[in-house]
């Protein structure tokens, strides 16, 4: 039983950090597009 609980205490954290990640991708994408002149809705 207390395998299970790590193995949920990983998963929660690694869904934390795919989601920051992803939010720190598209903000720099979108710096990125903004810098070249790029519409930052495209």
């Amino acid at each position: 039983m207390p395998n299970l609980i790590v193995w949920i205490v990983i998963f929660i954290v690694s869904l934390f950090v795919l989601i920051k990640a992803s939010d720190f991708f598209t903000d720099a994408a979108e710096k990125i597009g903004i810098s070249l002149g790029i519409s930052p809705f495209l």
